[in-house]
């Protein structure tokens, strides 16, 4: 038998080849049966693809284990090359109906391998795929620690974005109850074009005996599906994009056509905050857009808590001169500018300056913006058109996604099909004239409807007609990204729905929420990072209710609002004009704070000294670290008792901000902070200094 590992000293994938068989799994010394040791080294697969009308041996109930191609596939070599600093991993099997190459890509410095699958048809007649994964390995646990050993799964929802939750997997029925394998899985999945509307596409396994953590992303921008199941007294492990079973995937190849498998990443830590470190820098690694990241230039965005989706000329010159004045970069123009209706939401699709809003036309009011200083930025939904104006006769049925011959309306809107040259020429010209005619540098792509399973116009399956749309977006914004390379693109989907890495390696940044109660929002904040980047996290900063007056905002309200997006990327809003002067000062000098850990945060990982925050925690503590100092985020948000954190290794403890206009009282003795609060909800950051 001949093994090689990939990887690094912490992370390696441990192959061995024998029989004419490639294996992925770790030597061990658990007494395994000798039937055990047979299955450990006759079915630690690296690949699972699944053929319709191949036949499988296995009794595996609706696992994506022992699939049809997985035991016919025989190794025929491997080899490792260069793509930039990266070392890439590349497998080659084949059967008589199909050549499939594996890779694994160890990202430079990040303990982060990337890995997906390309399969070839090389038979004479067409098949068809009803699975393939992205990664897939054996045994991800010790063996037999079921009791112990946690799945921990992101969850995700509109207004409650990124908040985990842990289970045992005996308490997930994960558990070898024989001496081989059960039929039960856990299965987590998304099937549509929001990615991360029910959970992020993300989890972890953690295994406190081993001491160790894996953790994964599933780098797709539609659907996706991952599982784990018993074997052997320990746990599969399947990454996948979308699945016949799971999603109304399936595709058909030629003879000589290609498919490539949707990109997942993992990493492994010793626990599951090692982890996020790892995938903090892999995330920036793999980013296109970064040319913004240096001096995070603040947005206002004129929609939260002040035009909504009315607004006009009057509505920017009543709200952009304080917002210049409080440290704004960018002014955005959300949803209304582009049609007569007040409400628009189901009439977009032209894209054409409402004349009713800006009578003087919108270049002059843009061109008012600009002559405060301001850059300028719009709103667009290019992947919707409304179905109650007339903007849907601008279209054939062709461009429209469709169900059994019928054009699909959702939410008042119909869904457009990026696979149709006639829509993305449409949009790119659009959107060119945009840029270069109303001199915008700043595009919010928003995304309001869930298409779910897909389109069977033109596509082999529901799911195939959603993949290939998904990737044909994808394809625009990169594209969109090149022509425009001094545009910032921020990414949006009714708030949090689309963080998933493929549709950020393309953005600037995103919307993480349309969270409109900044109490809240911190339970959001504080799990945030996990997901996505400091640079990326659009984060609203918006003081000024609509039910309240000036004079009962308070500055500690005000604070708390700063404190919440200064972690990623202010994105401003509300009536800030009504504001007496020294609460617009205060909030100026958040702004300057927050610039002054601009180039802090560009290497900054994310930590947690009380872990992730639940909705009934009385206290949040989080923050960011890099090379000896930190800034921690701390809150009481449910009373006014005494927060204490563990600091370890902490030798200095020292207030950062707010420094005046509130009082704030607090002790560090023993490397323990004890924060005093003087009412309930309150927020205070301190910069900590290590040994």
């Amino acid at each position: 038998m001949n093994r090689f590992s990939f990887g690094t000293e912490r992370f390696k994938l441990n192959f061995s080849i024998h029989d004419e068989k490639i294996h992925l799994y770790d030597e061990t010394d658990y007494p395994l049966t000798d039937n055990q040791k047979y299955y450990l080294k006759t079915f630690s697969n690296i690949a699972e693809v699944e053929i319709s009308g191949s036949g499988t041996r296995e009794h595996t109930g609706d696992r994506h284990i022992f699939t049809s191609e997985s035991q016919t596939l025989k190794y025929v070599t491997h080899k490792i090359h260069k793509n930039g600093e990266n070392d890439v991993l590349i497998i080659l099997q084949k059967n008589d109906k199909i050549e499939l190459l594996t890779y694994y890509e160890l990202v430079a410095g990040t303990e982060t391998i990337r890995a997906w699958n390309s399969v070839t048809n090389i038979s004479d007649k067409r098949i068809t795929l009803e699975y393939i994964s992205s990664f897939y390995k054996m045994d991800m646990i010790g063996y037999n620690h079921y009791s112990t050993a946690e799945l921990i799964i992101p969850h995700n929802s509109w207004y409650f974005e990124a908040q985990w939750k842990r289970s045992k997997l005996i308490d997930l029925g994960i558990v070898s109850s024989n001496e081989l394998k059960t039929f039960k899985k856990y299965c987590v999945s998304n099937t549509g074009a929001w990615p991360s509307k029910n959970y992020l596409p993300m989890g972890m396994l953690k295994d406190f005996i081993e001491e160790r953590c894996y953790m994964w992303q599933i780098e797709a921008n539609g659907s996706w599906s991952y599982e784990i199941g018993d074997m052997i007294k320990n746990v599969t492990l399947n990454l996948s994009g979308p699945t016949f079973q799971e999603n109304g995937w399936a595709k058909h190849l030629e003879s000589g056509e290609s498919f490539e498998s949707v990109k997942a990443a993992i990493t492994l830590g010793k626990d599951e905050f090692e982890c996020i470190e790892n995938i903090t820098r892999y995330r920036r690694k793999i980013c296109k857009r970064t040319f913004d990241w240096k001096d995070n230039p603040v947005i206002f965005n004129e929609y939260m808590l002040a035009s909504w989706n009315c607004p006009s000329h009057e509505t920017a010159t009543a709200l952009a001169p304080t917002a210049k004045k409080i440290g704004a970069d960018y002014f955005v123009i959300d949803c209304g500018w582009h049609d007569e209706i007040l409400n628009p939401f189901y009439y977009v699709g032209k894209w054409e300056e409402s004349k009713t809003k800006y009578p003087n036309g919108l270049k002059n009011t843009l061109k008012y913006l600009e002559s405060l200083g301001l850059k300028t930025g719009l709103w667009m939904e290019p992947e919707v058109v409304g179905a109650l104006g007339d903007a849907k006769n601008m279209w054939d049925d062709d461009c429209y996604f469709q169900r059994f011959g019928k054009p699909l309306v959702i939410s008042n809107r119909y869904q457009l099909d990026f696979r149709n040259k006639k829509v993305t020429d449409f949009l790119e010209e659009k959107i060119s004239y945009l840029v270069n005619e109303y001199n915008i540098g700043y595009l919010k792509l928003d995304y309001n409807i869930e298409p779910g399973v897909g389109t069977d116009l033109d596509s082999d399956s529901f799911g195939d007609g959603l993949l290939e749309h998904n990737r044909k977006y994808h394809e625009f914004i990169s594209k969109i990204g090149q022509k425009h390379p001094n545009l910032i693109i921020e990414g949006c989907a009714s708030g949090g729905n689309r963080l998933d890495y493929l549709t950020m390696e393309n953005v600037n940044l995103v919307s993480t929420s349309d969270q409109t109660d900044y109490l809240t929002y911190p339970y959001i904040v504080s799990n945030l990072l996990t997901a996505v980047l400091p640079e990326q996290a659009g984060i609203w900063c918006y003081p000024k209710l609509e039910n309240l007056g000036s004079d009962e905002i308070s500055f500690e309200d005000i604070n708390i609002n700063l404190m919440n997006s200064m972690i990623g990327r202010v994105h401003m809003a509300s009536k800030l004009y009504l504001f007496s002067e020294d609460k617009q000062s205060f909030m100026q000098k958040g702004i300057e704070f927050y610039h002054s850990l601009d180039s802090f945060r560009q290497n900054a990982v994310p930590f947690y000294p009380k872990g992730f925050s639940s909705f009934d925690d009385e206290s949040l503590a989080f923050g960011l670290k890099n090379d000896g100092v930190a800034y921690l985020w701390v809150y009481n948000l449910k009373n006014d008792a005494d927060v204490n954190i563990d600091l370890k290794g902490a030798n200095k403890v020292e207030l950062a901000f707010p420094l005046e206009a509130v009082k704030t009282s607090f002790e560090f003795e023993n490397e323990k902070l004890t924060y005093h609060p003087t009412q309930i909800a309150t927020a205070r950051l301190f910069k900590i200094i290590y040994e």
